[in-house]
């Protein structure tokens, strides 16, 4: 037995891990390791004893949200789509314009297309992506092939990636390096990664249909893989999760700086959160409230490796905003299959120009949630993967009895965290 089986083991048995714990981000810990295997074998259900996040996000359970502010009259809209984790799975590689096939619209028929790109390019050859020793995090880096298939969709494709995530450096600054040259060569822009210092320094802000929207993309760690020497600039990182109180200060700064060069919109993706539990921490509320403070109108999270609700925030600040909090998108594509994992969440967003008590104004109009299940198929004699809408896969009476499971299992996740309306 190893040492990591043991505390597991011994924990599980005392019933001290019944609820979730406090514990920081720490891969050289065994006893937070132990905890981090525990939770991907028994997905956290519930928030944390004295936390109250379950009950006061059940008030936003839901799939379609209306924020726009009633007095405000539209004259022109757009579009966008966001998705949590892209990384490898399994048969992505043989999965090229099928793997999208049943979402296609839900996911590429917008002007913005945001996924968090979570594994990297590598030149090196992909032999093992498990955790080689106690103590260590897994290396999850792509082929060409799988990264065709998860980014594209004939055609289609995301138009921006974040970058900024914990496996960014699994292959040092070759990988990070291979993969925004590739996005480059896409047209796709990458999020919170840079080579050069004066692009770190520049805000990261696109432009679409008129509307100016700025990018402020972070990652909580780097599984303690460093950035180059002489770079620490390279990645944007905010210590959430790895010390009791990480400094926001980066955030605020670049979220008045997208401010400063016209953004009209300031969206904030992070990599944050405590993996496989279905609410986030009391903390991380308290943060994205600051960042809505601050300025964010958007807030779009994943890394949880599960769906996690939405919050609907009235910031004090400017109470004619409303800024959609959303903790954890999940997995679009998950590196192992419990039930828990391949479920996800497909966000789409429409987003309103007009005229707001006599001031042009750009605001979030709308939001809808549809949950989403990465599963098996075969096609022409080839064992794929596909993405299919779980409303869809609940209703198949052709599903075998191990699959019907295995379905009521997300839906039962899905009821947890959005209620019963995507049925």
């Amino acid at each position: 037995m190893t040492e990591i089986e043991g505390i597991m083991r011994s924990k599980s048995e005392s019933g001290e891990w019944s609820t979730p714990q406090d514990l920081l981000f720490d891969p050289t810990d065994m006893e937070f390791m132990a905890y981090w295997l525990y939770k991907s074998y028994f997905p956290y259900t519930t928030d944390r004893p004295g936390s109250k996040m379950k009950r006061l996000l059940g008030d936003t359970k839901g799939t379609e949200f209306t924020l726009l502010p009633s007095n405000m009259r539209v004259e022109d809209t757009l579009s966008m789509s966001a998705v949590g984790d892209l990384m490898f799975a399994v048969n992505i590689e043989r999965s090229k314009d099928r793997l999208y096939q049943a979402v296609n619209k839900v996911i590429f028929d917008h002007d913005i297309r945001f996924a968090n790109l979570e594994s990297t390019l590598t030149s090196e050859s992909i032999s093992d992506r498990s955790m080689q020793h106690e103590g260590d995090t897994p290396h999850i880096n792509i082929t060409q092939d799988e990264y065709k298939a998860l980014v594209h969709h004939k055609k289609k494709s995301f138009n921006l990636l974040q970058l900024a995530n914990n496996h960014i450096m699994d292959c040092g600054e070759e990988g990070a390096r291979l993969t925004l040259s590739q996005l480059d060569k896409d047209n796709i822009l990458g999020l919170g990664v840079f080579l050069e210092k004066s692009e770190a320094d520049r805000p990261q802000i696109t432009e679409h249909k008129g509307v100016k929207i700025g990018w402020v993309s972070h990652t909580f760690s780097l599984n303690q893989q460093p950035t180059p020497e002489g770079k620490p600039w390279m990645v944007n990182v905010t210590d959430f999760h790895c010390v009791e109180t990480p400094n926001l200060s980066q955030i605020d700064q670049q979220i008045k700086a997208c401010k400063k060069e016209g953004a009209d919109l300031v969206f904030l993706s992070l990599h944050w959160g405590l993996e496989h539990e279905f609410f986030p921490h009391p903390d991380q509320q308290k943060w994205a409230h600051q960042f809505a403070e601050w300025g964010a109108d958007l807030i779009i999270g994943h890394h949880p490796h599960v769906i996690q609700p939405i919050e609907v925030y009235r910031p004090t600040s400017s109470p004619d905003r409303t800024v959609p909090i959303l903790y954890s998108l999940g997995n679009l594509t998950p590196g192992y299959g419990a039930a828990a994992t391949v479920l996800s969440l497909i966000a789409e967003i429409e987003i309103a120009r007009g005229s707001l008590e006599g001031q042009q104004v750009t605001r979030l109009q709308s939001i809808r949630l549809t949950p989403t299940a990465f599963m098996a198929a075969e096609e022409g004699g080839e064992e794929i993967s596909v993405l299919e809408k779980l409303s869809k896969l609940v209703e198949d009476k052709e599903l075998c009895p191990d699959s019907k499971n295995y379905v009521e299992q997300m839906a039962g996740y899905a009821d947890l965290i959005l209620g019963a309306s995507w049925r």
